[in-house]
């Protein structure tokens, strides 16, 4: 997949399942526009997400 530095869409999440050494991973991708979203609120959002994935 291409380095992204920006998103098409104003916030844009993907979530993906990795298999490495035969262990399936999840991991997610946030990109946005820089523009539309200051770097403060996308981290909060970030940690927002973190703890309720972390609850699951």
């Amino acid at each position: 997949m291409p380095e992204r530095d920006e998103s098409t869409f104003g916030l844009h999440f993907e979530i993906m399942e990795n298999v490495i050494d035969g262990q399936h991973q999840l991991s997610m991708i946030i990109t946005y526009q820089s523009h539309r979203f200051p770097t403060a609120t996308v981290q909060s959002i970030c940690e927002k997400i973190k703890a309720t994935l972390a609850q699951i």
